[in-house]
């Protein structure tokens, strides 16, 4: 089996329905669909029953959850892929030909990632386009995204499964832990564009528990010296996509500016 799909969901039937006929559609068919409900309330298990009907790869459990991140480690327990990968209820592939991409070619990274599109409401509001060849600082930055991310399964033998105590920002814990700090786990990235993300979420929602977690996670690996150094990286690190010439252009007349504002020349 080359690849474990986990989806999770809580009360979200009618968004639950559109991820499950994303993954249908995939024309790359070496998976399975393990798919952890929270115990809803709502018709998703009739969804879930309906589509188990037609569908022999699907494994299911509905039932009471600490959480996401508890939900996702338990998709993760009865998972058997090569890869695992993490398509939430509302998330949706980019397109049909998606997994083919990624898998019908020889990939060995043991991340392989592409681009994200993120949307709300239906219209798309965002795009993550991912970093080849990231840095400690794109990862920092969260350049890796779980929705656009697939993980060889290893790792999480490895590494460990997502911290479930955070709410929000166990997977950046993990992508940071594991990519940022470990120079032999490999990364590989296809410009493909892989998954729609649905912007409705808990992290949107409670930004401040997100800045909260987040300051959580960094005092856990990096001194408050180093944190101050990467928030100031941060605020500067596009300038590396500039057009060197063009910025050095640049600089050159602000400083004759300065000097003809200063000294009258």
């Amino acid at each position: 089996m080359k690849l474990s799909i986990i989806t999770i969901n809580y009360n979200e039937a009618s968004a639950l329905q559109q991820t499950i006929d994303s993954v249908r559609l995939q024309t790359y068919q070496d998976y399975e669909h393990i798919i952890i409900d929270g115990g809803s309330t709502d018709e998703s298990v009739i969804v879930i029953k309906n589509y188990a009907k037609e569908c022999s790869s699907l494994k299911w459990v509905s039932e009471k959850d600490k959480g996401v991140y508890d939900a996702q480690n338990k998709g993760l327990e009865r998972a058997i892929g090569e890869y695992c990968f993490f398509l939430n209820a509302g998330d949706v592939f980019a397109g049909p030909h998606v997994l083919e991409q990624f898998f019908s070619v020889p990939l060995h990274g043991d991340l392989l990632y592409g681009n994200l599109k993120v949307v709300q409401d239906g219209k798309q509001i965002g795009y993550c386009k991912g970093v080849e060849s990231p840095t400690f600082l794109d990862l920092y930055n969260s350049c890796l995204k779980h929705q656009a991310t697939f993980i060889r399964r290893s790792l999480f033998e490895r590494f460990g499964v997502y911290d479930a105590s955070l709410r929000i920002v166990a997977d950046w814990e993990w992508f940071l832990k594991v990519a940022a700090f470990h120079d032999d786990v490999s990364l590989e990235y296809l410009n493909v564009d892989v998954a729609q993300f649905n912007i409705d979420g808990i992290s949107n929602r409670s930004p401040q528990l997100c800045i909260e977690e987040r300051q959580l996670v960094l005092d856990r690996y990096m001194s408050r010296r180093m944190q101050a150094d990467y928030l100031l990286l941060t605020k500067y690190r596009n300038v590396r996509y500039c057009n060197q010439s063009r910025l050095i252009e640049y600089i050159i007349r602000l400083i004759a500016k300065f000097a003809k504002y200063k000294y009258g020349v």
